[in-house]
């Protein structure tokens, strides 16, 4: 639910550039084609959680991971403490699983409780006969 309203902000312009360009360092696995009907209860048969790849990502991305989710599972560090999780939106699926480091979650977290734009602009967009809301 937060990661919903962290979007719904950023949508309506209420963070600052430093928000719009933060990267989340989060991780992918491919999807290895089959099994030939999508079933969750073994992730490990579904994707290939051996091979990641690391990526950045803009918070928006996260928090559509999340949103869209079609599963989420949580995942246990050498430590057994909870360290990330794993996810993947109806969109992302039949291609890949991200495994989304706790760390990275509350980073984007706590950039959305601190920032906030030091000025803004609106404009109206005669094309998209909308208002345009620009920050810095």
């Amino acid at each position: 639910m937060a990661l919903f309203m962290v979007r719904r902000l950023a949508e309506a312009g209420r963070f600052s550039t430093k928000f719009k360009n933060h990267r989340a360092e989060i991780f992918r696995c491919a999807f290895n084609g089959k099994p030939h009907r999508l079933i969750y209860k073994d992730i490990s048969e579904l994707y290939e959680l051996g091979i990641e790849q690391p990526i950045a990502k803009d918070a928006i991305f996260v928090c559509n991971q999340f949103i869209h989710a079609n599963f989420t599972y949580a995942i246990r560090g050498e430590d057994r403490n909870w360290n990330g999780l794993y996810t993947s939106s109806d969109f992302e699926k039949r291609k890949w699983i991200y495994r989304i480091p706790l760390s990275e979650i509350l980073k984007i977290l706590e950039l959305a409780v601190v920032d906030s734009p030091s000025r803004m602009r609106w404009r109206y967009d005669d094309q998209a006969e909308d208002w345009i809301v620009e920050t810095d």
